[in-house]
């Protein structure tokens, strides 16, 4: 299910990239539009694929997984989302018209839009998880940089005690000296 979600990240890409916010009237629509597509593509993958376990990508000679997403997006929105928009008469997923947005639109967007999610759901496929790797390493490296300086002054703190605690512990009818010999 993951690496079908991570294929199908092409759509919110293209939501973010090209929106239709034009249709939302009511208050913290345009708002809501925005942060759902921005934790859909940025968010949810970024922490899945931080937590490790499961959610890892294919590799880059793999074509399973672009395949079968290509092919459950397409049975997705034209056996699914279609019947329901032509029935409810909701441009759902812009299936029954272009978007105002589209930069394809006119009397061949259908096969415009065919051919270039296609193509995006493969280049895309195998993008996005290199480029989350590196943004997982720079927030990585970000994060332990700033601690960095609070683990060496907290170490720093903790061996300084260490020596005083060790100082003034001797054992009964030892010598500091060998006592100190006994710990090291």
């Amino acid at each position: 299910m993951f690496r079908v979600h991570l294929h199908l990240l092409s759509g919110p890409l293209l939501a973010i990239l090209l929106p239709v916010t034009n249709t939302r009237t009511r208050l913290f629509e345009v708002e809501s539009y925005w942060l759902h597509h921005f934790f859909i593509y940025i968010c949810a993958p970024l922490f899945l694929f931080a937590s490790d376990g499961c959610f890892k990508s294919e590799s880059l000679t793999d074509y399973y997984w672009p395949t079968l997403s290509a092919g459950v997006g397409f049975l997705y929105h034209f056996m699914v989302l279609q019947p329901i928009a032509m029935m409810t008469q909701v441009n759902l997923n812009n299936i029954l018209c272009p978007a105002i947005s589209d930069p394809f639109a006119g009397d061949n967007y259908r096969a415009w839009a065919f051919a270039h999610q296609h193509l995006l759901i493969f280049l895309h496929a195998k993008l996005y998880p290199l480029c989350a790797f590196l943004i997982l390493t720079l927030m990585d490296y970000l994060i332990r940089g700033s601690r960095w300086l609070t683990v060496v002054c907290q170490s720093k703190l903790i061996t300084s005690q260490f020596d005083r605690r060790r100082s003034s512990n001797v054992i009964p009818g030892m010598s500091a000296a060998s006592t100190h010999e006994k710990f090291d």
